[in-house]
């Protein structure tokens, strides 16, 4: 008798175990899901900056040219 219950509890907790483990690697999947997300939004915002970087650029080369044009 002893052994049975035994034998169930061990199943039980086994089971139990399966079933956490089932829950873990939900929530590992849900977070390589946000991490992907802030991965493609951290290369979208280094995205945009380049190209503020490059019209910052572009105003400066104008501005150089205009200040040379009118400084004559």
């Amino acid at each position: 008798m002893w052994i049975e219950a035994s034998g169930r509890r061990s199943r039980n907790d086994f089971s139990g175990l399966l079933r956490r483990l089932d829950e873990i690697e939900a929530n590992v999947k849900q977070l390589e899901l946000q991490i992907q997300g802030r991965d493609e939004e951290i290369a979208r915002i280094i995205k945009l900056l380049k190209n503020v970087k490059f019209a910052i650029c572009v105003c400066v080369g104008i501005l150089s040219v205009l200040y040379m044009l009118f400084s004559v």
